[in-house]
């Protein structure tokens, strides 16, 4: 199971007092992974919005949301203090069990998102589960009008050419969430990865 430092508790509860966030819990979840670390993401949620899939724990005083789909990747990690005062995580786990994950994974850091970059946006790798792709898009990528023109048209088209056996690439990304997407409604344009709107 995740573990969090006392120091680190302390910090994230009085953050939360600041906040007014008094009857929250914290959600801390595994965005995506690139070469070499995961890529994590923890947020104060108010308690009436736990998800079923999510596994609870509470620490020094402090309510910890996992997904359960992150549980075994997040086993044995410290969330702690840096000398400098931030959080710092160590995780023992790794990233990737292959070599291919590795790849897409640089491929994705190198070449993709330099890319979508350009649009304020950007691309987690969250998964490969045989020959399937999981992404997971953010900043000007969530919720844009033509994600699928990015996705279908970019993003699948270039992870083919580094694994050519991967049969789709899913996004999971929770594009109504979105909160400044780079194009809205049923705007034309051109992805930033090369494919083009013909609407």
């Amino acid at each position: 199971m995740l573990e969090i430092s006392p120091e680190a508790a302390e910090r994230l509860l009085d953050i939360m007092e600041q906040n007014g966030q008094h009857d929250h819990a914290v959600r801390f979840k595994i965005m995506g992974r690139g070469v070499e670390e995961f890529q994590y993401d923890f947020r104060a949620i108010d308690r009436r919005l736990k998800e079923e899939h999510e596994v609870e724990s509470e620490q020094h005083g402090l309510i910890i949301w996992l997904s359960q789909q992150d549980v075994d990747d997040l086993d044995g990690a410290v969330i702690s203090l840096s000398a400098e005062g931030g959080f710092k995580i160590d995780n023992p786990n790794p990233v990737w069990r292959d070599g291919e994950g590795r790849e897409i994974a640089q491929l994705i850091e190198e070449k993709i998102n330099p890319a979508v970059a350009m649009h304020g946006g950007t691309i987690y790798l969250v998964d490969i589960a045989g020959d399937t792709v999981y992404v997971r898009m953010g900043g000007g990528c969530q919720g844009c009008s033509l994600r699928n023109l990015t996705l279908k048209g970019g993003i699948d088209k270039m992870i083919r050419e580094v694994a050519p056996h991967i049969g789709q690439v899913i996004d999971v990304t929770k594009h109504e969430q979105g909160q400044n997407p780079y194009y809205t409604g049923a705007s034309r344009g051109e992805s930033p990865v090369g494919a083009q709107s013909t609407d």
